[in-house]
């Protein structure tokens, strides 16, 4: 019977070690998760600090469209004067 509670311990203490060695893993894996988490955050901060501002996106349309439209005037004037 002694035997028996023996080789059950010895067991026990085998399947400690295994799982220690298991806690080690997770915990280094999820230091990784932490770091890896950081970046992420640091990366999704300076994207959003590089987007632009809700007025330049209409600004640059306005602008876009004013160009092209003063190009189209001056080819149209260009034309007039070129056929005279």
């Amino acid at each position: 019977m002694e035997a028996r509670v023996t080789a059950i311990e010895s067991r026990l203490d085998r399947i400690e070690v295994k799982i220690d060695k298991f806690d080690e893993r997770l915990r280094s894996v999820e230091t990784g998760i932490s770091a890896l988490d950081a970046k992420m955050t640091l990366l999704a901060e300076k994207i959003v600090s590089k987007l632009p501002s809700w007025w330049q996106m209409p600004t640059a349309a306005v602008g876009t469209i004013a160009a092209l439209g003063a190009l189209v005037a001056l080819a149209q004037r260009l034309h007039i004067f070129g056929a005279q």
